[in-house]
């Protein structure tokens, strides 16, 4: 993330500003207190994270209603911006007030021209906070603790607890990607753990559906052949019933057509009436349109006289429509000419107004302008001094290259010397929680022992618990199939009762009411039916008093099942601790193998240590850089005076340029106001002579002899409109005469084809009267056909019945066999899942292990404390002489002797290792600097997301003139590293060591932003 622009409205002390850091690596933002400079940075944070020095509310600049910040930010090539606003509004009681705020987010997909900005807000501001935080993958916490040295909050993560220093440490590495895809793993776990346990369950009906399957095969046998039997009765009775069917419906037709000769009959005197009332009407409408047609001679003369009447009032309208487009086009140039003097009054005011600004600006000037002597003599004498600093320079030049040469080498050598102290004591630690561990040993048998036995124990419950749960289903089984047998005795006892009741009612009948046929012995059927009711009334209660039995025995088997399950919960706590076990004995078993070697890497450590056997090269380096520090005969004192001098009088030079620039402001204001006046006066002559819009005043008197040349007169053409409305019914009568001559041969031709109609009606109510008389519509006795066909419907109804029945049966038994061979199908496949959940639910244990926090993520912050070491001694030996360092502890014993995981800081110096809070402020910020430093540069070389922004607010405070110099010194130094530096300052000293200047002022409550390079 790279800063590049800020934009405010009404936040904090700001009303309206903008700055542009595109063109800035390094800038010292500066300016007096309360001026506004932390305010500006509050912006930032304020804008990505809603975060600042206090609530959104209290950040609106005095009495307004709303404020925005918006910034554009370079992250990973691309270009982005953050926008966020807060608008107050009062409640509708007035007591207090409501805020509501908005967050955008764009990305740019060209040039960074307004145009093509695209947006990435998401639908609620919670989303699009969200999305900013995985764009970034950094949280202001890890912000404010790293790259931004917030004013009096330098040793934010030096003072935080341990476990927070490694959140912190974890966020700039991005291991919250980790935890995120942890707890992925995590989620999947719950689900496939359950989804093993119900497959499992399916899987033991499979012995079950397969005995089914046998069963219902016997079955589908037999009912097949009753099927074929059936169908073939049917088949009988059913083309019987088609031929006295068709006997029936030929003697239906005759009768049928009888009828309709009827209804036709009467059909046709009725059109017949119809008709010739029609022929009388069309005749009577004929004779009236005779009549109008000889009137049509005298309405022609009217006609002639309305259409002269229409062309006069035409033309008439015409000359009105010019009349008013003239008048129009008057109007339009007055009020032209109106507006062109209105401008030219606008330019006389704003040329007065320009003139008098010169005058005063060139009044300001000329007092400026009075120490002009003064400041000349002064930078001609800060020029000299420049010379005199320029030949220092050389020297000094060499003199900080050897000294620094010398720090870095005194900086190794020291390193050297604590990381061999380091891994002394590191490896004597090892060495006690080795032969700890191997003292462990005595103990491991006698719990080897225990956990045998354990082990076989459960080993038994567990084949007991198998045999009373494979009992259990068994009985489950069968208890199923009791129920389902007293279920379908139960049908069979309300069937037999149903019978009985449809025989008693139907008892003076000789046909049977279930069957439809003859009935011979009624009572002897009811009698075998009571006989069933009474077996299947004594099968149930056998069935129920075996089925009480099998509950009672089910019910002891459950409660054996509960106490076996609880006993055999303990099994997955004993492979937990058969497993630590064998872990432990691996471990004593590599101790006893690393414990010598470990012994002999220590003595040799301490004997290279006695020695000094370290760094030898550096040190000889050391003696050699020492020779050639003296040879080159350089008072860094004396340079420190003449570059003191020179800061002292800096503000020489800018007041210099500023005379400069107000002798130049001066020759263009004496240039520009003689063609001001001129310009003043032309103007006044103008107005003055209303010599201007002569096009205009033309053109209003061209359409003034327009409008007379028309010659429109208004009454005449009112008369014409009147006469023209007199008329008008002649017209309409006229009109009413041409369609009527228009309509008669219409008329003719109704009247021939009605008279037509009305002859072959007629012609056709003699032929069916003659046809009805003649026929022969004799029809012989049916009664004897309808007995047959009510006979064989009977006999049919009841193969029909017997033929649905056995289709009914055999459906039954097809529709159990093809969803007992899909149970099987779907319990292979079932099984085939099963499989693949176990894998997974492996797979995903493995990976929520790997990625925790003792997994890959231990793994990287390890290999990280390192390189955040050795950066942050290296600035904090160039802020301290080589005299102080920092060690990073990530372990350290617990109260029970173990190692337990930190992130400790420790510090050393000359008079050797103390406590964090025993330093002075001003070394405290030192140690405080460089540890953020390092943080810094790690999230600006991180992947992915790199921070390449560094912000130091207000950190010059605690240290004296030379550690200010050696402070700004170090910050130039890592400027590689970073794309965009901030230092916050308002020492005028410290201000002069930066190229670019960000000067903030604040005038009447609002705070302005100046950009000095």
């Amino acid at each position: 993330m790279i800063l590049q622009s800020i934009n405010l409205h009404n936040f904090m002390s700001y009303a309206d500003a903008h700055l542009d850091l595109s063109a800035i690596s390094v800038a010292c933002l500066c300016g007096a207190n309360g001026a506004g400079k932390s305010a500006l940075l509050d912006a930032v944070t304020w804008a990505v994270w809603e975060e600042a020095r206090a609530a959104s509310e209290k950040l609106i600049r005095q009495e307004q209603k709303e404020m925005w910040v918006d910034i554009v930010f370079t992250l990973e090539g691309s270009t982005y911006r953050i926008r966020r606003s807060r608008q107050i509004t009062p409640s509708r009681s007035g007591d207090k007030v409501n805020s509501k705020g908005s967050l955008d987010l764009h990305i740019n997909n060209g040039n960074g021209k307004q145009g093509d900005w695209l947006s990435l807000t998401a639908a609620s501001t919670k989303e699009t906070q969200q999305k900013i935080g995985e764009l970034l993958k950094m949280d202001y916490q890890t912000f404010v603790n790293s790259a931004y040295l917030r004013q009096g909050a330098a040793d934010q993560f030096a003072r935080k607890m341990p476990a927070e220093r490694k959140q912190i440490l974890g966020e700039i590495l991005g291991l919250s990607e980790f935890d995120r895809l942890q707890e992925l793993c995590r989620e999947q776990l719950k689900p496939l753990k359950e989804k093993c346990e119900r497959l499992s369950g399916l899987l033991s009906r499979l012995p079950e559906i397969e005995e089914q399957i046998k069963q219902l095969e016997g079955e589908k046998i037999g009912f097949t052949a009753s099927l074929n039997d059936a169908r073939a009765q049917k088949d009988k009775l059913e083309a019987d019933l088609s031929l006295w069917q068709k006997k029936a419906h030929e003697i239906e037709a005759r009768q049928e057509k009888q009828k309709g000769i009827e209804v036709q009959l009467v059909a046709l005197a009725d059109e017949i009436n119809i008709l010739g009332r029609q022929n009388e009407e069309l005749k009577q409408r004929f004779d009236n349109l005779k009549d109008q047609a000889a009137k049509q001679s005298q309405l022609e003369s009217e006609l002639i006289y309305y259409e002269q009447t229409v062309a006069a009032v035409k033309k008439l309208d015409e000359k009105s429509l010019a009349a008013q487009n003239l008048e129009k086009q008057k109007s339009d140039t007055r009020a032209m000419l109106s507006q062109e003097r209105t401008q030219l009054e606008v330019e006389l005011k704003q040329a007065q107004k320009e003139a008098n600004e010169l005058l005063q600006h060139r009044i300001k000037i000329t007092a400026d302008l009075k120490n002009q002597d003064v400041i000349v003599s002064e930078y001609k004498q800060y020029q000299e001094m420049l010379v005199r600093e320029e030949e220092l320079s050389c020297k000094q030049e060499a003199y900080a290259q050897i000294k620094q040469r010398m720090t870095d080498l005194q900086t190794t050598v020291d390193e050297a010397q604590i990381r061999l102290s380091t891994e002394i004591e590191q490896k004597k630690e090892q060495l006690t929680k080795l032969k700890a561990i191997a003292d462990s040993e005595s103990f491991l048998e006698k719990q080897k022992a225990e956990l045998e036995a354990q082990e076989a124990e459960l080993e038994k419950k567990e084949k007991e618990f198998q045999f009373v749960a494979d009992k259990g289903q068994q009985l489950k089984t069968t208890i199923e199939n009791i129920a389902r047998q007293i279920d379908d005795l139960g049908k069979s006892q309300a069937e037999y009762a149903r019978k009985i009741e449809e025989l008693s009612k139907a008892a003076d009948s000789t046909i049977c009411p279930l069957c439809s046929a003859p009935i011979i012995d009624r009572a002897a059927v009811i009698k075998r039916y009571e006989d069933a009711i009474i077996q299947a009334k004594s099968d149930a209660v056998s069935l129920e008093h075996e089925q009480s039995q099998l509950e009672g025995e089910r019910t002891q088997l459950r409660a054996q099942y509960s106490q076996l399950n609880n006993e055999l919960a303990l099994r997955k706590d004993l492979d937990k601790q058969i497993g630590q076990f064998k872990e432990k004995s691996r471990v004593i078993k590599e101790t006893r193998e690393n414990e010598k070697k470990l012994t002999q890497e220590i003595e040799s450590l301490i004997e290279q240590s006695e020695k000094n056997d370290y760094a030898a090269v550096q040190k000889a380096s050391l003696i050699n850089l020492g020779n050639e520090l003296g040879a080159l005969q350089f008072d860094p004192a004396l340079y420190s005076g003449v570059q003191s001098q020179i800061r002292s009088q800096r503000g020489i030079e800018s007041r210099h340029n500023q005379l400069l620039r107000d002798l130049a402001e001066l020759n263009k204001i004496d240039l520009a106001a003689p063609a001001l006046d001129e310009k003043i006066q032309s103007l006044q002559i103008i107005l003055s002579e209303e010599s201007y819009g002569g096009t205009s005043r033309d053109a209003i008197r061209d359409l003034e002899q327009q409008f007379q040349e028309i010659d429109y007169d208004s009454a005449k053409h009112s008369q014409f409109k009147e006469k023209l409305t007199a008329l008008l019914p002649s017209v309409e009568k006229y009109k009413d005469i041409k369609r009527a001559l228009a309509e008669m041969p219409n008329l003719e031709k109704n009247i021939a084809d009605t008279q037509k109609w009305l002859i072959g009606k007629v012609n056709q109510q003699t032929n069916l009267t003659q046809e009805l008389q003649t026929a022969d519509w004799s029809i012989d006795n049916s009664a004897p056909i309808e007995t047959e066909i009510i006979s064989i419907k009977t006999i049919l109804k009841e193969a029909q019945s017997n033929y649905e029945l056995a289709v009914h049966e055999q459906a039954k038994v097809l529709a159990s066999l093809e969803q007992a061979k899909k149970e099987i199908l779907d319990l292979a496949e079932k099984k085939s899942q099963l499989n693949e959940a176990r894998t997974a639910l492996d797979d995903f244990t493995f990976l929520a292990e790997c990625f925790g926090k003792k997994g890959i993520q231990a793994i990287i912050i390890e290999n990280a404390i390192p390189e955040i070491e050795i950066d942050a001694n290296r600035i904090l030996s160039r802020l301290s002489d080589n005299k102080m360092h920092i060690a990073l502890i990530t372990q350290q014993k617990n109260k029970s002797g173990s190692m337990a995981e930190t992130l400790d800081i420790e510090i050393s110096d000359e008079l050797g290792r103390r406590s964090y809070e025993l330093y002075s402020g001003g070394e405290a910020f030192k140690v405080n600097f460089a540890i953020r430093v390092a943080l810094s540069r790690l999230l600006a070389r991180r992947a992915g997301a790199k921070l390449e922004t560094l912000i130091i607010d207000e950190g010059f405070g605690s240290q004296d003139d030379y550690s200010r110099d050696k402070l700004v010194k170090a910050i130039n130094s890592i400027q590689p590293d970073f794309a965009r530096i901030l230092v916050i300052t308002h020492f005028s000293d410290v201000k002069e060591m930066f190229p670019n200047h960000i000067l903030i002022n604040k005038s009447s409550g609002t705070s302005q932003i100046e950009l000095i390079n």
